[in-house]
């Protein structure tokens, strides 16, 4: 009995949420109960959706959702998230003409030297994974070589594939052992 009372006291909502079925009306919520979210909470949530935009064929709002969260991830001096997105630029700009892919390959190289000093290895190896395939589509066969080959041993000494997934055993990967 006293613990519920104690209960009571630190949650007062907790016997609306117990007694559902009860037939006296319960207190709503308070109302600072119910507040949006902090700005910067949406730095590490935009790289997914622009993510999203990007895999449903969407590359201009993907890019504009990518921008938006660099500008965050800056402004809140977030230089993880920031790499992230720089990432992610570089990759939504990947898909186009000449021209775009060196913007690509600029936010590329502005994202990798952040990856390493803050030692996010899984994104050290996309970027170089990124760089490489870059490279290889602009018939840079020797830079392609270098970063690719750089990547598969990276994602090698993590165990990890491409997309990012650990394999459950030795061998789940043919490349990876």
């Amino acid at each position: 009995m006293k613990r519920t009372r104690v209960g009571m006291l630190i949650f007062p909502d907790v016997e609306r949420l117990v007694n559902i079925n009860a037939s006296a009306p319960s207190r709503p919520f308070p109302s600072q109960a119910i507040t949006p979210p902090a700005p910067h909470t949406a730095a590490p949530v935009e790289p997914g959706t622009a993510e999203a935009l990007l895999a449903a064929g969407q590359p201009e709002r993907a890019r504009a959702v990518a921008q938006r969260a660099l500008d965050l991830a800056v402004s809140h001096k977030e230089r993880g998230h920031q790499a992230w997105a720089l990432r992610l630029l570089g990759e939504i700009m990947a898909g186009g003409d000449r021209a775009e892919m060196e913007k690509s390959l600029a936010y590329y190289t502005q994202a990798l030297p952040l990856a390493e000093e803050l030692k996010m290895r899984p994104l050290v190896a996309r970027i170089n994974l990124s760089i490489g395939q870059l490279h290889q589509r602009a018939g840079a066969r020797d830079a392609a070589e270098a970063y690719l080959g750089t990547s598969l041993t990276q994602l090698r000494e993590m165990r990890t594939c491409a997309s990012g997934r650990r394999g459950p055993r030795r061998g789940s990967w043919d490349w990876a052992t």
